[in-house]
């Protein structure tokens, strides 16, 4: 963490990049975020009606931005990770600058879909650098490519065959 930190603290943008785990992140990325709590102060002030920690001086304030995948079908399986990423840009005083999602990673893969992931990605990145933001949408096209009957059956064949 002593050669992360200073790297982080100067970062535009940092990205959190994770599968979904029940709910969640996985553990050794929400130790690494536990381990940048030396990039704010131990005081607290009051800052959107609500207590937090300022951030320590050289700091930069800049965005954070994540992207996940996970094998259901559904997009609502990521809002515990993205209410939590958005809580942690709040508490690094840090800008929410979108997600990525992208849902059914093993039948994307399978139904020859993941060129074309990769390609909205790769569009999705070069749209950050540029506006600063994830274009709104994307999670949503990628979550259309497969349905969640072509998950439902990919996944029960492939253990009924074990």
């Amino acid at each position: 963490m002593q050669s992360l930190l200073p790297l982080v603290a100067q970062s535009d943008i940092l990205f959190l990049v994770t599968p979904v785990y029940l709910d969640g992140m996985t553990g050794p990325l929400k130790t690494f975020v536990d381990r940048l709590i030396p990039l704010v102060e131990g005081k607290v002030e009051r800052s959107d009606g609500r207590l937090r920690h300022p951030l320590r001086e050289g700091v930069k304030p800049g965005k954070i931005a994540m992207m996940s995948g996970c094998g259901f079908p559904e997009l609502d399986t990521f809002d515990p990770l993205v209410a939590h990423v958005k809580a942690i840009s709040r508490n690094l005083r840090r800008e929410y600058a979108g997600e990525i999602l992208a849902t059914s990673v093993g039948q994307l893969r399978k139904r020859g879909h993941w060129d074309a992931v990769l390609g909205m990605i790769e569009s999705a990145g070069t749209h950050i650098v540029n506006e600063g933001r994830f274009p709104e949408g994307i999670s949503s096209k990628i979550d259309s490519l497969v349905s969640s009957d072509e998950v439902l059956r990919g996944v029960n064949a492939r253990y009924s065959e074990s």
